[in-house]
């Protein structure tokens, strides 16, 4: 996806965070002593079977022993989880598990799409104990032509917060078919001005985030024309 892969080790053996695991990441960060990141993803996939995740106690024994071999190696741990489904109130208690598992963290981000366009996605600040709130950025996966695999590309600084993506809803059943109706009825005329399709939905009460997700739905494409992009339906 446009990354080194020579710059990252995968262990492919199947391992959990107890004495054997923690051991073999050692032995691995022994043959070589410039690593600067961990990855755990995910961590409830290496979380020993004996271990409750819902247990504070359990969870900081495993989680302190990873922040000290973070330590003793001078390297971040980067420790992945989902957020669990519906409105928490606050992305700090969004995350899967005992709330203690953010509590040992020093800084949490939050990853989720674009209330408003499901194309892109947004890293946003949850936590940040030893430093001010980070700017949330924005990113999107973009297929690139003759290219076997899509690429990671930064698409610069947003206004939303963790909170705010923790909050997104998706969009009502109604409104869906609404936007999908009147998608398929002006395309079907041939290819659209996207800045045009957008303000004839929004004079229909219906948002840009619903109707990138109707244009998904359709299985409406996107192309350039000179300066201008255009949405089309490929069978006509």
């Amino acid at each position: 996806m446009g990354g080194d892969s020579s710059l990252v080790t995968y262990l492919n053996d199947f391992l959990v965070l107890d004495d054997p695991g923690f051991e073999k990441i050692e032995e691995e960060l022994g043959k070589q002593g410039d690593y600067t990141l961990i990855v755990i993803d995910t961590l409830f996939g290496v979380v020993p079977t004996a271990a409750d995740t819902n247990k504070p106690n359990d969870m900081r024994q495993i989680l302190n022993r990873l922040s000290v071999l973070a330590a003793e190696h001078d390297l971040v741990a980067l420790v992945i989880r989902h957020w669990t489904k519906g409105d928490r109130g606050k992305a700090l208690y969004r995350g899967g598990g005992s709330i203690d598992i953010i509590g040992v963290a020093r800084s949490a981000l939050a990853v989720a799409k674009h209330p408003d366009d499901d194309e892109l996605r947004v890293i946003a600040h949850v936590k940040h104990n030893l430093s001010e709130r980070g700017a949330s950025q924005l990113y999107e996966i973009r297929v690139v032509e003759h290219e076997d695999r899509p690429i990671l590309v930064w698409r610069g600084e947003c206004e939303l917060t963790a909170d705010d993506l923790q909050a997104a809803v998706p969009a009502d059943p109604k409104a869906r078919e609404q936007a999908e109706d009147f998608l398929t009825r002006k395309l079907a005329k041939g290819p659209q001005l996207v800045t045009e399709l957008l303000a004839d939905a929004k004079a229909e009460g219906i948002s840009k985030r619903t109707l990138e997700r109707a244009k998904k739905t359709i299985g409406a494409k996107a192309k350039k024309v000179k300066d201008h992009w255009k949405w089309y339906l490929p069978d006509l």
